[in-house]
């Protein structure tokens, strides 16, 4: 059962993160290098503020990886 629903949550974060905010991603991750904490409020905000928070997204992703995980980790 847990395994299904994280292929729902999988595929759902896949579409959510696609397209427009495919290319806000890679602004983000831009600012993001250059010290900029904006990711919460460009895309996929509940997640990214559990990454800033600290809390474990997806897998690996934590805190250091900010919105950059959830596309390292849909890919």
């Amino acid at each position: 059962m847990k395994s299904i629903l994280r292929i729902v949550i999988l595929l759902f974060l896949v579409l959510l993160c696609r397209g427009e905010n495919g290319i806000k991603a890679k602004v983000c991750s831009k600012q993001i290098s250059a010290g900029t904490d904006v990711c919460s409020e460009m895309i996929c905000a509940r997640i990214c503020k559990q990454a800033i928070k600290g809390q474990q997204v997806e897998g690996h992703c934590v805190t250091s990886d900010t919105c950059n995980c959830i596309y390292r980790c849909q890919a």
